[in-house]
């Protein structure tokens, strides 16, 4: 009874402290009081973001500075899940669906006869999704990741290896189906043939900012109360 009440005690501090990162972050985004944060201090979050109800945003090693970065005019779902290992960043002009997770760190289950909860995590995945990805309802992010700007993720979709940019990705494994190619206009089936063009990051996203500035974003669909239309 008293280990209880010594650690809703404490949660109780931590929650009273971290008031303060909650309110200034509320000017620049929506972020509703059921989002659960942990590691307030590692985690940069850009203007005119959205970050869904009963979302959780977890930072496992907070003595390293930044570890969670979510760009400007990003848009996270409902239920999404964000565990850091060494660092995930998304990109500006995010679009995730409901449920979606970004799992960078695993709990270190070497000892079985120690408590799995209480083990240390690990800490050397990188997670880089790039600027205007679409990752659809329950997708999966795991590991060592890195997602090119301007690609879709598929709902349901489990992603474990690096994912090029201006491609469709689907299925478990995640493999690309179709690329956007560039010379014709439109997405074609396949992956991009060696050699092909694209835009680069920074110039796609300055062709974004040029065409679609400060877009409002639909609050309401990942309001907790009050969101019906």
């Amino acid at each position: 009874m008293l280990s209880l009440f010594a650690a809703r005690s404490y949660a109780h501090l931590a929650a009273f402290r971290a008031l303060v990162w909650r309110i200034a972050v509320w000017p620049r985004a929506s972020m509703g009081w059921t989002v659960k944060v942990i590691g307030w201090r590692n985690i940069a979050i850009g203007n005119n973001v959205v970050i869904g109800a009963r979302s959780w945003l977890n930072v496992n090693h907070r003595n390293r500075g930044i570890a969670l970065t979510i760009g400007d005019n990003t848009y996270i779902g409902i239920e999404n899940f964000f565990n850091t290992g060494r660092s995930i960043r998304i990109g500006e002009y995010g679009l995730t669906g409901p449920r979606c997770a970004f799992i960078g760190s695993s709990h270190v289950y070497s000892d079985p006869a120690a408590h799995y909860a209480s083990t240390s995590t690990t800490d050397d995945s990188i997670i880089d999704i790039g600027v205007n990805c679409f990752i659809g309802l329950g997708a999966t992010i795991q590991g060592n990741v890195c997602i090119g700007h301007g690609t879709v993720i598929g709902a349901h979709s489990i992603v474990r290896t690096d994912i090029p940019p201006f491609s469709v990705a689907v299925g478990n494994p995640a493999r690309v189906v179709r690329h956007h190619d560039f010379a014709v206009g439109h997405w074609v089936e396949g992956e991009r043939p060696s050699g092909a063009t694209f835009p680069t990051e920074a110039d796609y996203l300055a062709m974004l900012q040029a065409g679609n500035g400060f877009p409002i974003q639909p609050i309401s669909a990942a309001a907790a109360t009050f969101g019906d239309i």
